[in-house]
């Protein structure tokens, strides 16, 4: 059983894609889920979750129209303002569609501001990713550490460079991340993390092993951060590449991070994950 936690889909005519260069010839056109589905099936990974590219409440809106049409298309994690007054009543209208399973925020945020926003994300069981870098390890374990009611999510190795030999000191910086019970970890967008590229798997069995040692492998989740990272590989590469560096952890570990802690934190319906 595998569940991709970490997919996204736009069209470019749709919303305001500043971050996607016009010279990108990968990613500047668009995306949709037909366009990955025969890979995901060819892959063996049976569902995905659908994470924000755009800060709107429409893209969520519209993600949300998309698992409608497409059923292995477990759940969405969209954008919310948190720190605007009427993010409680905007949460639980989306939460009203049972696809919606959190939303994606950066954690340098004023965090009084975002109380409110975060407490209506715990009252409704919904998750919280965190797009972030290094420097931003003290302000989210603050945040970790100050709404322990909520579970959040560190996208693609808390924005790491995936270096050969530099997983060890990434491990020491991310411990107090880790040291948080409501924290989980992303094993995601190592594709186009690596430096060099194209990643090894040794390097990758290396920061796997670093992840599992700091956080245990129940709270670590694969995400393949498609198409971003065929920018560095195929959809197919990234999973292969995390077979082979997981294929000496025990069974329990493994069904964790291919999808028992993407399952378990955004609450996905059995129905969804276990027909496809």
């Amino acid at each position: 059983m595998i569940v991709d936690a970490h997919q996204h889909y736009w069209q470019l005519s749709r919303f305001d894609y500043a971050w996607i260069a016009p010279d990108n010839a990968v990613l500047h056109r668009d995306y949709a889920p037909a366009d990955l589905w025969p890979a995901m099936r060819a892959a063996g990974v049976q569902a995905g979750i659908v994470v924000q590219a755009h800060n709107s409440v429409d893209e969520a809106r519209w993600m949300l129209e998309l698992t409608d049409h497409n059923p292995h298309l477990a759940g969405v994690v969209g954008w919310v303002d948190l720190a605007a007054p009427d993010a409680p009543a905007t949460l639980s209208d989306l939460a009203r569609h049972p696809r919606f399973k959190g939303v994606r925020i950066p954690p340098a945020q004023d965090l009084r501001a975002i109380r409110r926003g975060l407490d209506a994300l715990a009252d409704l069981g919904l998750s919280c990713d965190l797009l972030m870098g290094p420097d931003h390890i003290e302000t989210a374990v603050a945040l970790a550490q100050s709404h322990p009611r909520n579970v959040f999510v560190l996208d693609h190795f808390a924005g790491f460079r995936l270096a050969p030999g530099a997983h060890e000191a990434w491990r020491r910086q991310a411990q107090p991340l880790a040291d948080c019970p409501n924290v989980v970890l992303k094993v995601s967008g190592y594709l186009t993390a690596a430096r060099p590229r194209p990643l090894q798997v040794e390097t990758l069995r290396a920061w796997v092993e670093a992840a599992v040692d700091a956080f245990g492998a129940g709270r670590l989740m694969y995400g393949s951060d498609w198409p971003v990272c065929l920018q560095a590989g195929r959809y197919a590469d990234g999973v292969d590449l995390l077979r082979a560096a997981t294929a000496h952890l025990g069974p329990a570990a493994q069904a964790s991070i291919w999808a028992g802690t993407a399952t378990r934190v955004y609450r996905l319906e059995s129905s969804v994950v276990s027909r496809q």
